[in-house]
């Protein structure tokens, strides 16, 4: 498009164009929308429009590029906001999209709390049970909330990190090291146009030399940005350093350099690198970027003696090649190894350890793709075991004298807010958000199971009088509702259950009790024992509450106290009624709509007895007790 053109598409509109040379990017804001020709042309030249910027931003400088918007304005001017204050703002715009995302999750996390009050999260579906289908359908909500927990708190750390990176990003850029980077590819990018230009314009066309002779200038341009900048970032009236004689710096002494933290940091020099006779770049000890250019160096300090040098190639020395057994190693013979080198074989460095000193030893990719190393022990070459280390033996009591992490002061969970750790405000609400997620609802086949509401499990945890270091049995442990009921830390606890699924899920959310998987009127009397208390919610089917109280009866201490849920009818009134009163018992029935959340309005009665200290019952009140 010619100049004309792009005077006419222009007419009317208001341009204002700058160049930043932090990040070297061109700048175009106008007053009014481009027509479509003038934006086209605009993005051909690979300008984009930045909405939160307000303007066309170009990624790099070229001189097309330059070219329009001289074009356009007649000026170009320096920008006015610097690198990091445009991080700044980024940051600022991410934290605001974080807090919103964080809020959401927490709404999301209320919600689904509202939904596992009644049923905690892993609690079963029990198929068959009266409860099977409201709970599959809580079941597909709790997950579905728990999904978008998860979504929410994932795409809240997401906005977090972009926050945190982009200040880091901008701090980064200004490194001393990383402006000499810079400095270094323009010094190339420099020596490339001077080249090219010495051509000279008969050889590559007057066209190709001016465009080169203005890469040319504006090359030399950002060199002495960058180099002012340098100069402006690496001295200080307190870090003053004399001026550095480049040739001076020799094997044995140290040179100073900033590190990515902004501190100042000596390393010992292993070897000097130059380049057409002039020195470019020295070798050190540093672990990361082992090798320093010259416009790295703030600082330099001479050898401290004349033992220096013997020391840095004792330092420097390859350690010895190893070739000894151990655990995990692969064994070949010295042609598979041959066979091996060229591909996925080489020899490493194994760092000093409290039994060996520092060697070198053989190693190859594990098989079965997994993508690790192994040493490797060539069966028929000699054993070279690796000299013995020098470093003192770490004591035995180290691991226990190691501070352990307590738990978190408001640890996460289905109803808690977002809270702040130190890797990072939603590291552990997220972890716990997802093992929630794949915890999710089990299925489990459990016919005839009708679950004690957590209101009445307190009641009977309560009545039943846990006193610390009692020996407390649940015979028919269920989902265990009744045992979340109790103080656990303190007592002894025995639960028996029947059925294996269940079972399997109270060991696996109670690992500190002892569980059965057995049927408790089969069970071994002598083999458990007695009980100071005894909590049990029974089943109801064919009258199998009496059968399980008068059992677990027999397995009370004396002075103990038994607290049961048994079926408030006839057969029960006949047989349970008398034995409660003889023992001086209460009998309460309860509400029809106690077990209405279980899916059944069966009559049910909460029954409390105590065995006598003293082993005595009047003849008349003797019970039958057979069963």
């Amino acid at each position: 498009m010619n100049a004309d053109k792009i005077h006419e598409l222009a007419e009317g509109i208001e341009f204002s164009a700058t160049y930043s040379p932090e990040d070297n990017k061109l700048r175009l804001a106008a007053d009014k929308r481009l027509p479509k020709e003038l934006y086209t042309h605009l993005h051909s030249l690979g300008y984009r429009w930045a909405p939160k910027q307000a303007c066309f931003v170009a990624p790099m400088w070229t001189p097309q590029r330059e070219d329009i918007l001289l074009q356009l304005c007649e000026e170009i001017g320096l920008e006015g906001v610097t690198l990091l204050e445009r991080a700044e703002d980024r940051a600022a715009r991410f934290e605001v999209y974080e807090g919103k995302r964080a809020n959401e999750a927490k709404a999301a996390q209320e919600a689904v709390a509202q939904l596992t009050d009644q049923v905690p999260l892993g609690q079963p579906i029990l198929v068959g049970h009266h409860s099977e289908r409201a709970a599959r359908r809580r079941a597909k909500r709790i997950d579905r909330g728990m999904r978008e927990v998860v979504r929410l708190l994932s795409t809240a750390k997401y906005w977090e990190d972009r926050s945190k990176s982009t200040i880091r990003t901008a701090q980064y850029k200004h490194q001393p090291s990383v402006r000499a980077g810079r400095i270094r590819r323009l010094e190339a990018d420099l020596r490339r146009c001077e080249k090219r230009l010495q051509l000279g314009a008969e050889v590559i066309g007057s066209d190709e030399a001016e465009r080169q002779q203005r890469w040319s200038d504006h090359y030399q341009a950002r060199l002495d940005y960058e180099r002012a900048m340098l100069s402006g970032t690496t001295t200080s009236a307190e870090d003053a350093e004399p001026a550095i004689q480049l040739e001076d710096i020799k094997v044995g002494g140290s040179v100073k350099v900033q590190s990515a933290s902004g501190a100042h940091d000596w390393f010992k020099v292993l070897r000097v690198n130059r380049r057409d006779g002039h020195l470019c770049s020295v070798s050190t000890v540093r672990r990361r970027a082992p090798i320093i250019g010259t416009t790295e160096i703030l600082g330099y300090r001479p050898p401290e003696d004349g033992q220096a040098v013997q020391r840095v190639k004792a330092a420097t020395r390859k350690p010895p090649l190893c070739n000894y057994p151990e655990e995990g190693c692969i064994r070949m013979t010295r042609a598979e190894w041959r066979r091996r080198v060229s591909g996925s074989a080489h020899v490493r460095v194994a760092e000093a350890t409290p039994r060996y000193a520092r060697h070198r030893v053989r190693s190859a990719l594990e098989p079965g793709g997994r993508f690790r190393l192994a040493n490797v022990f060539l069966t028929d070459a000699k054993v070279v075991n690796p000299p013995p280390s020098d470093l003192p033996s770490p004591p035995s009591e180290s691991l226990a004298r190691l501070p352990t992490l307590g738990p978190l002061e408001q640890p996460c969970n289905a109803t808690s807010a977002p809270q702040s750790t130190t890797t990072g405000k939603y590291t552990a609400d997220l972890a716990v958000a997802r093992n929630n997620a794949e915890q999710g609802v089990q299925v489990i086949a459990a016919p005839q199971l009708f679950e004690t509401p957590v209101e009445l499990a307190k009641q009977m945890a309560e009545l039943a009088g846990i006193e610390p270091g009692h020996r407390v049995l649940e015979p028919s442990a269920g989902t265990g509702r009744l045992l979340q009921a109790m103080p656990l830390e303190s007592i002894d606890v025995v639960a028996i259950e029947w059925n294996s699924d269940l079972a399997a899920y109270l060991k696996s959310t109670l690992s500190n009790l002892q569980i059965k998987q057995q049927d408790f009127l089969e069970t071994d009397r002598s083999e458990l024992g007695k009980f100071d208390r005894i909590v049990m919610n029974p089943p109801f089917k064919d009258a199998q509450d009496i059968r399980h109280i008068l059992y677990a009866w027999e397995l009370l201490r004396p002075g103990g106290r038994l607290v049961a849920i048994c079926a408030d009818g006839p057969r029960q009134h006949k047989r349970l009624l008398p034995h409660v009163k003889a023992m001086g018992g209460t009998w309460q029935s309860l509400p029809a709509d106690t077990f209405a959340q279980a899916g059944t309005h069966v009559r049910a009665a909460l029954i409390v007895m105590e065995r006598p200290a003293l082993k005595r019952i009047h003849s008349a009140q003797q019970l039958s007790l057979a069963y």
